[in-house]
This record gives C-alpha cells, structure tokens and sequence, in this order.
C-alpha cells in the first residue's frame, strides 16, 4: 500500500520512462510513414529532408551508398526510371530504432504503359529502416529488382 501511494504522489520512473519510449517510438513510426509518403510522392527534397547527414542506403544485393547529398541526386534518377514508383505499406513493424515494413514496391518505366503492360512491376519488398534522432539514418531494401533491370535493358535494347 505504502508503494502505491509513493507511486501516486512521485510518479513511476520507470513507467514515466516507458511512456517517454513509446511517444519517441511514435515519433520515430510518423518519421517512417513521412519518408514512405515523400517517396510515394517522389518528392525529393521531403525525402532529403528526412534523411540523417550520414544517410545509408542498402540495396537488394547489399550494396552500400552512404550520404545525404549523393542520395538525393540517386532517387532524381530512380524517379526518372520509374515516374510512378510507389511504395505500398501491408504492415510495419518495430524494436526500439529500428523498423521493418512488409508491403509492395511498383513501378511502370518511363511511364511507358503498354496494353500487355510489360513495362510495369508489381513485386512484394521489404524495407530495413534505421531511424535516429527523428531522421532517417539507414534505408534497406529487400526486393528481386531483376524485373525492373529486365524492363529497363529491354528497352534500352528496343531503342537501339
């Protein structure tokens, strides 16, 4: 009784803590659904915005691109490739500053629809996310991006 009441009249350190880690997980969940929308609208000075200084990028095959400013230029160019590229969110996930989404990732090249629509994908992804300090810190992407490749040397080899 006496420890409720200490409670009561102090507080809870620890749930006051836990409170404090579940509004930064929040936080950090609207940060994550921030950097997705910025992309789902290509909108890249959102993107780099949300992006932390020493912003990581991983790819399908594990290859690392690290830099903010770099980055911004490499989704100029994925954007060019792919006008409608979007991200589609089925579920997300979370342990402390790291996140998981499960979804879609979709995309038609050049915006090049065709009626047996060849130049358009639709594959299920999943994307790693760092966040630190309510930015984005690492961005990692698990997804079979052979299709799209296909796409686009197909027609790099039809334009020729």
């Amino acid at each position: 009784m006496k420890i409720g009441l200490l409670t009561t009249l102090f507080g809870c350190g620890q749930c006051n803590e836990q409170k404090r880690n579940e509004e930064n997980m929040n936080i950090e969940k609207e940060i994550v659904h921030e950097f997705v929308k910025s992309i789902n609208e290509h909108n890249v000075n959102k993107i780099y915005e949300l992006m932390d200084s020493d912003f990581k990028f991983i790819d399908t095959y594990g290859n690392e691109e690290t830099g903010k400013e770099h980055m911004k230029e490499s989704w100029i160019g994925y954007f060019r490739w792919f006008p409608d590229y979007e991200i589609e969110i089925i579920d997300l996930f979370s342990d402390s500053d790291i996140f998981v989404i499960l979804g879609y990732a979709s995309g038609t090249y050049q915006n090049k629809k065709m009626a047996n629509n060849e130049n358009y994908w639709r594959l299920p992804a999943a994307w790693r996310v760092l966040v630190e300090e309510n930015k984005i810190k690492q961005w990692q992407v698990y997804c079979d991006s052979k299709i799209p490749f296909d796409i686009i040397e197909n027609n790099e080899n039809a334009s020729r």
